[in-house]
């Protein structure tokens, strides 16, 4: 039987998935490199917050996923035996 994934391991894809999305923005757009000066820029008022907000989501549901199709008998119950004799 396989382990479950805890919280802690989503929070740290969580944690990977926010940093390599941010490095990403960075390096691929001019627009928010000029940006990341200005604390009120619209990448730190909408860019950052809806990343992050759409990265915990993919984490949580990651962790749903892997929990649910993983540990399909969380109970360990072998449900109903019929014995035949």
């Amino acid at each position: 039987m396989k382990k479950r994934m805890s919280w802690a391991a989503a929070g740290l894809i969580l944690l990977l998935m926010t940093a390599l999305q941010f490095v990403l923005d960075l390096g691929f757009s001019s627009t928010f490199r000029n940006e990341v000066g200005s604390i009120h820029s619209d990448f730190w008022l909408i860019i950052v917050p809806s990343d992050l907000v759409a990265n915990t989501i993919l984490a949580v549901a990651m962790r749903f996923v892997y929990n649910r199709l993983t540990c399909k008998d969380r109970a360990g119950s072998q449900g109903h035996q019929i014995e035949r004799g």
